[in-house]
């Protein structure tokens, strides 16, 4: 919600399709929130700065029914490759994303409440995500119910 760099932000059918999926908008407002897909490099940067053992990777169904999921592997600044989160907003402001692709799914794991009945391709983005993030993925959900929340160990 609101201004700021965001260099993955999906202004797109894309984009729309997760905020509807995800039912992305403000309680208050009902302003549509901005959507994007997952950067790596902000996130590991996070885990660093606040010394993070382990991640939960929540509503993990939002991405069900997409052909394709990126994931922000690096930035370039200026045509080079950074490997750090920039500190000062004005260069976060213009860098130009690297991705990494996987795979999408089309099964339904809504109801899926443990590891191994995770479909293969979900299981693939999980640990291609905790690899780019170096982080260990402990928690995963599979929808907005506790019930849909589970321990991994990938």
């Amino acid at each position: 919600v609101g201004a700021g760099p965001f260099p993955s932000e999906l202004n797109n059918e894309t984009g729309q399709y997760i905020r509807e999926k995800g039912h992305e908008y403000g309680t208050t407002t009902g302003r549509p929130r901005r959507t994007g897909w997952l950067d790596a490099v902000s996130v590991r940067y996070s885990i660093q700065i606040n010394g993070i053992d382990s991640l939960a990777i929540m509503l993990l169904d939002v991405l069900t029914g997409l052909k394709s999921i990126r994931v922000v592997s690096g930035y370039r600044v200026d045509g080079k490759v950074v490997d750090f989160f920039p500190s000062e907003i004005n260069i976060l402001d213009k860098v130009e994303v690297e991705y990494s692709d996987f795979p999408g799914w089309d099964s339904d794991i809504t109801e899926v409440r443990r590891q191994e009945d995770l479909p293969e391709l979900v299981l693939n983005y999980l640990r291609g995500v905790q690899d780019l993030l170096e982080c260990p993925i402990r928690i995963v959900s599979v929808g907005p119910k506790r019930s849909q929340t589970m321990a991994v160990s990938l």
